[in-house]
């Protein structure tokens, strides 16, 4: 049923192409512009609608193919630029030589539409032909434009859906009693001891939530931001942990100016410090680097004798957000001595 609506449509389109030239040749030969080469004003019109079918015909299920053919090797997403260029070239490449083929046919046959092939019956007919077919191709490509900006509109709003999900869960953690509870200890116990650390324990605690808000409603930040928002996060699991968490980051300056799902890392230390043991004479190493365009978050496997219940919720939101905003998605890989996740940064256009 859908091939034959399909089929149906292109019929359709055809015919309403095909019936622009030929209501033109009715009008002038109302008019008494055309001339009809002694043929009753009735058989010229036939001809020419005849004629109009086949070109039309041949033109548009040429161009229509050779969309497909780009968009199955040179798809728009490529380069916009070039894709015009070559959609430009192969399509007026094609309609040019396919209307001198069907005009040359059409001379040898007793059903014709033009018998005195001149430079100046080529000429019109090929610039007639070339900017119907012009516009067909702006329409298919227009048509496609909307279909894809509805997509992207679609893909936007959902991304959105889940960044603000994402946010809400990580803030959720973030106010977890036991978080809180443990920093209010800590900080207690900096206030008697160490006023200088318990100033620096309150800065970091600030940078915590007063980023989890800012970036509550984006979809993507950029990596120095969220490497400064990790780096508090870390200060403040250091000093209840000490020398047992350790962070080791390795970047290359020009992909901080990149961009990932906000708080992507946090979620990503965070899991690793739920499912690990966190000791001295063990520490827990956490390493973030960059391998090309791709940001990697490792950390050492020493699995807490007590089984800490997994949801997977943070690591499949991750999942869901970059499939939202990219074609690549995020690889996580468990061996016997470390869990690496690899998170595909994305560039700003």
């Amino acid at each position: 049923m859908k091939r034959i609506n399909i089929l149906y449509k292109w019929f359709l389109v055809v015919l309403i192409i095909s019936a622009v030239p030929s209501m033109i040749g009715a009008l002038r030969c109302v008019f008494g512009v055309c001339d009809t080469h002694g043929e009753e004003v009735y058989g010229y019109f036939l001809s020419k609608a005849f004629y109009s079918i086949v070109t039309t015909t041949i033109l548009y299920v040429g161009s229509v193919g050779i969309i497909q053919l780009l968009n199955r090797n040179y798809s728009w997403e490529k380069s916009v630029p070039k894709r015009i260029f070559l959609e430009l070239i192969l399509i007026f490449s094609f309609s040019t030589l396919a209307q001198i083929g069907i005009l040359k046919a059409f001379s040898f046959s007793s059903f014709v539409a033009c018998q005195d092939l001149t430079f100046a019956v080529y000429f019109e007919n090929i610039l007639f032909g070339n900017t119907i077919t012009f516009m067909v191709v702006s329409l298919i490509e227009g048509n496609y434009f909307l279909k894809q900006w509805k997509k992207s509109m679609i893909r936007a709003e959902k991304a959105k859906q889940e960044s603000i999900k994402s946010q809400y869960s990580s803030l959720k953690s973030q106010l977890d009693p036991h978080f809180l509870f443990n920093s209010l200890n800590v900080l207690s116990s900096l206030m008697r001891k160490d006023l200088n650390k318990a100033e620096l324990f309150i800065d970091d605690f600030a940078k915590v939530y007063r980023y989890v808000l800012e970036v509550k409603n984006e979809m993507v930040v950029d990596l120095a931001s969220e490497i400064e928002f990790l780096k508090a996060y870390v200060n403040l699991q250091q000093i209840r942990f000490g020398k047992a968490l350790q962070l080791e980051m390795k970047l290359e300056p020009l992909v901080l100016e990149c961009f990932v799902p906000p708080l992507s890392l946090q979620e990503l230390v965070n899991n690793a410090i739920k499912h690990n043991e966190v000791l001295e004479e063990s520490p827990l190493l956490i390493e973030v680097y960059n391998e090309g365009k791709t940001l990697v978050v490792k950390n050492n496997l020493q699995p807490r004798k007590e089984k800490m219940e997994s949801t997977k919720l943070g690591i499949e939101n991750l999942k869901k957000r970059y499939a939202l905003l990219n074609n690549d998605l995020p690889e996580f890989s468990l061996t016997q001595t470390q869990f690496v996740a690899k998170i595909p940064m994305i560039e700003a256009e």
